[in-house]
């Protein structure tokens, strides 16, 4: 009786791969409020992620006497908002990115990748009063990015590197929503770095009344197009 053998190949070629899908390669994004983007990077091994959530501040001795400031009302808003958010397990789960405890493959990559990259990238964009943060992060062939402008809502994407540019261009676009007026910049300035280090740090803290004695300290050292700049024309600049 003869004999077959069912695990010997049949010797015939294997049939080629099916070509890339134009979809597959296009960038992935996905919304993500604040607990499902910490509840994700727990998941993920504990990566950490491109930011970090200040504990709240406690009432000095002013505010206890005479009121909440507006920051740290602002700030209390914030918390209540977050703290009335959906269950992040459970929202995840119904939005099929998390099963018995499981990341969405393509969700656990970004927050890797955003977690331990080779090339790091932050942009900070302001249009009118409405500041945005994005991180991107780049390793290889892939590039994720984190974006917000509450930081209650998240945007997560990953695409490939030959979508960064394009992705870039996205954070820099202007919204029509914005009506545009004439900048207080000049289109060109030169300023000793000391200068732009120490008044980033002023506006950056809320003391923008500090900006004129940090400007009179570089008086006629700055630069316009037409040569040196008026100490209040400075302060307008760096304001």
């Amino acid at each position: 009786m003869p004999t077959i053998d069912l695990t010997t190949p049949s010797g015939r070629p294997e049939p080629p791969a099916p070509p890339p899908r134009p979809v597959d390669a296009a960038p992935r994004r996905i919304g993500l409020t604040l607990p499902e983007l910490q509840h994700a990077a727990i998941l993920a091994g504990g990566a950490p992620l491109p930011f970090e959530v200040a504990p709240p501040s406690a009432a000095d001795a002013m505010e206890s006497r005479l009121g909440r400031s507006p920051a740290t009302a602002e700030d209390q808003a914030y918390r209540e908002v977050v703290a009335g958010l959906h269950d992040p397990g459970e929202s995840l789960t119904r939005r099929g990115l998390l099963s018995s405890d499981e990341l969405d493959d393509g969700l656990a990559g970004a927050i890797g990748l955003l977690a331990a990259p080779r090339l790091a990238l932050d942009v900070d964009v302001r249009m009118g009063p409405v500041q945005a943060k994005a991180w991107h992060r780049q390793d290889g062939r892939a590039v994720a990015s984190l974006a917000t402008v509450d930081g209650v809502v998240f945007e997560l994407a990953w695409f490939g590197t030959d979508a960064w540019a394009s992705e870039l261009a996205r954070v820099a676009a202007v919204s029509e929503e914005i009506r545009l007026a004439e900048s207080a910049v000049p289109p060109y300035l030169d300023l000793p770095y000391e200068l732009a280090d120490a008044a980033a740090e002023a506006t950056r803290t809320g003391r923008g009344d500090l900006l004129p004695v940090l400007v009179a300290r570089s008086s006629g050292r700055v630069l316009g197009p037409d040569g040196p700049l008026a100490d209040p024309e400075v302060a307008r600049a760096l304001t």
